[in-house]
């Protein structure tokens, strides 16, 4: 299963490579385009916005004409030429302002992709879980092995489902959309806000409780977890005889901290696939649900 587990980290890879270049990428042609003065740009964008998009085009001249347009967007909202997508969290935050059909399609369209694959974002895309995977091999000694209960997901998904309501948001403070406002800001200036989203729970979960924020904090997993019960695409079992007498490798290996041995861990599990390359028996495998050889 290598070749699960190499497809993944390209992904990772190539998901934080794209919301690091993408602000440059936008700012490039915008800034080509629009001809905004210095001034403009800064008050747009940010400090750095005027210098940033000077380097790019002393570096690189103009852009290529297809590229204008064909990455606009940021953390919360991407568009990729006429595709338009948007966290379904952050959406919620948007609806008062009347945002367009596109944008709303492009939330429901996500929202379809957590019910047919469940919390597979979580296990191949999610900026934060990337990043939070990474500094758990940094853990040191004296680090804290704490647990967090599952329940203040659920809490913090149903304050991002009516906080919208009197008018406030808690997308900026998400995480996994902070990671691309971090790096929005690494670009344009002001990393104050974005800092914070990011860098306590990564602190958190690094020095208090390992991944107890995509465990047991993240509202994005709750509600993954919520419209994929009947997801297409789960781990299942490929035989039905027993596992190795006192092996536990896939359970250990699983940083949800759920138990894959019976094929059967739970909504909670995002197909990472890191279980199915440590079984000794083969037994696991990323499916359709089916009966058992």
């Amino acid at each position: 299963m290598k070749a699960l587990n190499l497809a993944r980290r390209g992904v990772q890879a190539t998901v934080l490579a794209t919301l690091f270049l993408a602000p440059a990428l936008q700012m490039w042609t915008v800034g080509s385009t629009t001809r905004w003065s210095p001034a403009e740009l800064e008050l747009r964008y940010g400090p750095l916005a005027a210098a940033t998009v000077g380097g790019l085009q002393q570096t690189l001249g103009d852009p290529p004409e297809a590229w204008v347009g064909a990455v606009v967007g940021g953390p919360w909202a991407m568009r990729f030429g006429p595709l338009e997508l948007i966290d379904p969290i952050a959406l919620l935050g948007q609806l008062r302002w009347a945002p367009p059909m596109a944008l709303v399609l492009g939330g429901l369209l996500v929202l379809a992709l957590h019910a047919l694959f469940g919390r597979a974002f979580c296990g191949w895309m999610s900026p934060y879980g990337t990043l939070s995977r990474l500094i758990s091999r940094l853990r040191p000694p004296f680090a804290l092995k704490g647990e967090l209960r599952g329940w203040p997901r659920y809490a913090l998904l149903a304050a991002a489902a009516l906080l919208p309501l009197a008018g406030a948001s808690i997308a900026a403070w998400l995480p996994y959309l902070g990671v691309g406002r971090l790096f929005q800001s690494l670009w344009f200036g002001g990393v104050e806000l974005a800092a914070v989203a990011v860098l306590i729970p990564l602190v958190s979960d690094w020095l208090l409780w390992e991944h107890g924020v995509c465990r047991s904090l993240c509202p994005s997993g709750a509600l993954q977890r919520l419209v994929a019960r009947f997801r297409v695409v789960r781990l299942v079992p490929l035989r039905k005889a027993p596992c190795q007498a006192h092996c536990h490798d896939c359970a250990e290996s699983c940083w949800l901290g759920l138990d894959p041995r019976a094929g059967k861990p739970g909504d909670d599990c995002d197909s990472c696939g890191r279980c199915i390359g440590v079984c000794p028996s083969n037994r696991l495998a990323l499916g359709r649900p089916r009966k058992a050889a």
